[in-house]
């Protein structure tokens, strides 16, 4: 071997020298980048390694999805837990991802009405059925009702917010003109 050849292999093995210290730094701390934002994997709640960021899987459907972060750097589920909360529409039948838009329809006439297999009552007096916010199941976006949120018991659940009509009716009942503005 001549001198550049020696040159080569010892810097071709200080470079692998310095990838596995490199390595064995980031094994040491996978969670950490600048900013302090997480790029690896934490326990969550539900006992499982999850991502913060990543795909989750419900009725052959696939999206991603962003784990809020708690303030102590965990998330209550991993991606599986969520996926796994995910709810079909009771009219397309398409899924309700965890922060989903949903709407909440009842029948008109609940004697002729055939539950669909899938349906999530929301209220059984009342007969109200989840359904979507997609433009295909919901008539305009004043029906949106809420969103799909987990519950305590690591199932999904609905977070119930007025409708648009519904607050146009409280601010009439309260004296106002049913005009709604809102400041975000």
């Amino acid at each position: 071997m001549d001198k550049l050849q020696i040159v080569y292999v010892v810097c071709g093995v200080m470079a692998l020298l310095l990838l596995i210290w490199l390595r064995s730094l980031s094994v040491k701390r996978p969670d950490k980048m600048a900013g302090g934002i997480s790029l690896g994997k934490k326990i969550a709640k539900c006992g499982h390694k999850t991502k913060i960021k990543g795909k989750i899987t419900a009725f052959g459907q696939t999206t991603i999805t962003k784990m809020p972060v708690n303030k102590d750097g965990s998330v209550d589920y991993c991606l599986d837990c969520i996926g796994k909360m995910a709810i079909r529409c009771a009219w397309c039948k398409e899924p309700i991802f965890i922060g989903d838009i949903i709407t909440l329809y009842s029948p008109r006439d609940k004697d002729k009405f055939t539950l669909p297999e899938n349906a999530v009552i929301y209220n059984e007096e009342r007969m109200s059925v989840v359904g979507c916010g997609r433009t295909t199941c919901a008539d305009t976006g004043a029906d949106y009702a809420g969103s799909w949120i987990p519950d305590e018991n690591g199932k999904g659940k609905v977070h119930r917010r007025p409708t648009m009509i519904e607050q146009s009716m409280a601010n009439l009942t309260e004296g106002g003109n049913g005009v709604i503005i809102q400041n975000h």
